[in-house]
């Protein structure tokens, strides 16, 4: 058998018949270079798992492994087959959840399925499943989608470390949006932190610094573009540039203000 980093071959595809689930677990994480080897064979030891496995969590191991490693070329078709049996029926929240996640490692049509599926399943009481809802609206969401997020939070619909990926996830789309928008929901970590959660408010000053640093970027850009017209002689478009300038300037005062206000 050829050596993969010191572990025999056999000895990693009989772990994935393990008794112990844990087990299973590890070797799938052992399997990516193993697949450069013999694709059939980990295709299909790994479709197996994720159809026959008893346990959840390594059901949804397994078909994260197939999204990341065999959505394409050859195994596309039947990965967008088996992730699609999984969301549609499966019975754990974690292998959904799972599955959802691997649906955007596809094509353009592959996400655009995966919002919409979020958009029907975002209402599951499911902290796992609305954890990787609100990482599916960050990466291909918009602003439509931001209240999901604060409503998530501040209900208690997601606990523990998902409302700590949820918060980050927050803060991820709201990054993208235009100055007014970030504005406007920057009271929602108010709202938030004030259900006294302790995971929140322990990433909170982290959330608020992420958001501070990309309108750090911004203004810097705006203020090279008042240097570069008023060289020009352009002064109304240096005034326009200016004025953005101001305006998140302001919003980060704000910002110090809320980081004073909640480290004392």
């Amino acid at each position: 058998a050829i050596d993969i980093d010191g572990h025999d071959i056999k000895k990693i595809l009989d772990a994935l018949d393990d008794d112990f689930w844990y087990i299973r677990e590890l070797a799938i994480g052992k399997l990516k270079k193993l697949k450069r080897q013999m694709p059939d064979v980990v295709f299909e030891k790994v479709e197996k798992m994720v159809k026959t496995d008893d346990n959840s969590r390594v059901r949804g191991n397994a078909v994260k492994f197939l999204a990341e490693e065999f959505f394409e070329g050859t195994y596309e078709a039947q990965t967008r087959g088996i992730i699609g049996d999984v969301i549609k029926n499966d019975s754990s929240y974690m292998a959904v959840s799972r599955a959802l996640g691997g649906l955007t490692k596809g094509n353009k049509s592959d996400i655009k399925q995966a919002v919409l599926l979020a958009d029907e399943m975002k209402d599951e009481p499911s902290s796992v499943l609305r954890a990787q809802i609100a990482q599916i609206y960050s990466s291909h969401g918009g602003e439509e989608h931001l209240s999901y997020f604060i409503e998530s939070l501040k209900n208690g619909h997601v606990t523990g470390y998902e409302a700590i990926g949820v918060m980050g996830s927050f803060t991820v789309l709201l990054k993208k949006q235009d100055l007014a928008v970030q504005k406007e929901y920057f009271g929602a970590y108010k709202e938030i932190a004030a259900g006294g959660s302790p995971y929140i408010n322990a990433v909170l000053p982290m959330n608020l610094g992420m958001l501070k640093r990309d309108l750090e970027l911004k203004a810097n850009k705006y203020s090279s573009e008042v240097e570069k017209y008023e060289t020009e002689g352009n002064q109304e478009k240096a005034d326009i540039a200016r004025f953005e300038v101001e305006k998140i300037n302001d919003f980060m005062d704000q910002i110090d203000a809320y980081l004073a206000e909640i480290s004392q």
